[in-house]
């Protein structure tokens, strides 16, 4: 990969980036809560995987 090309991936990163950004500046805006509901149902997500894990491992060892 040579230079310019490096340096178009990188402006193009940039750019998703700033797009990302806007978005969540967006969601926000329009829901001040909407962090903290990301972040709940974020944290719902990782306990059911933990759970099924959990239950999984335990399957195992009784057989």
């Amino acid at each position: 990969m040579n230079e310019e090309e490096n340096h178009e991936k990188k402006d193009q990163m940039a750019k998703d980036v700033a797009a990302i950004m806007v978005e969540n500046m967006k969601k926000n805006m329009e829901d001040p809560d909407y962090f903290d509901k990301r972040e709940k149902i974020r944290q719902e997500a990782a306990s059911e995987v933990i759970k099924r894990r959990e239950e999984r491992h335990k399957k195992l060892e009784d057989e």
